[in-house]
């Protein structure tokens, strides 16, 4: 992204796309389900006309109609990066909250509300830019599940292309 572009994280959780766009110069709007979670990350970047905390699912229409209305008021039509880094299906419990993908009962429920987000966002996407799928894979029952494979599929039944596959180790890191 250019300085003053638009980041929009579908799954903005403790803010750390907010932090990074406002520290490298660019705007960002992050859908956060949980709602203190959100009011928190309000507090935080309270007087910053570049960041905006949306308070709803990813996988509605209501959200995404948020993001648009805010979309508008900036003076935008869609956002130059989507950033995608969905729970890892049920490996680490998010909330209670029906919408929570941590939540979903099945493998397939999980990539269906995954597919739905994917959809949306990327409908909120500026054509021909870029976007950001952040996920690992998951254990289960002995066996590898490749959610990050399933989800890039996702990506692709929703129009999006490959570009690229980056595979770290964090290990160690911060």
């Amino acid at each position: 992204t250019n300085s003053g572009d638009l980041v929009l994280d579908s799954f903005l959780g403790s803010g750390t796309t907010a932090i990074e766009a406002k520290r490298l110069g660019r705007r960002c709007i992050g859908v956060e389900i949980k709602r203190d979670l959100a009011h928190d990350l309000r507090q935080r970047f309270q007087g910053d006309e570049g960041v905006a905390v949306v308070n709803a699912d990813s996988r509605t229409a209501r959200a995404a109609n948020t993001v648009a209305r805010q979309l508008e008021e900036w003076g935008d039509e869609h956002a130059h990066m989507l950033i995608l880094p969905p729970p890892y299906h049920d490996i680490i419990h998010f909330s209670e909250l029906d919408g929570d993908l941590s939540n979903a009962p099945t493998l397939d429920d999980f990539m269906t509300d995954f597919s739905n987000v994917a959809r949306r966002g990327m409908r909120l996407l500026e054509p021909g830019r870029f976007a950001v799928l952040v996920i690992g894979d998951k254990y289960a029952g002995g066996e590898l599940v490749p959610l990050g494979f399933l989800c890039m599929q996702a990506m692709i039944s929703a129009g999006f292309r490959l570009k690229s596959i980056v595979v770290k180790n964090i290990t160690g890191n911060e």
